[in-house]
């Protein structure tokens, strides 16, 4: 079972979108 990329890509969404209501 490899680890679909869709779970990365959602993850670096995530903090990116942390990152701009941080900001």
């Amino acid at each position: 079972m490899k680890t679909t990329p869709v779970l990365q890509i959602l993850r670096m969404h995530l903090k990116i979108t942390h990152s701009f209501r941080l900001v």
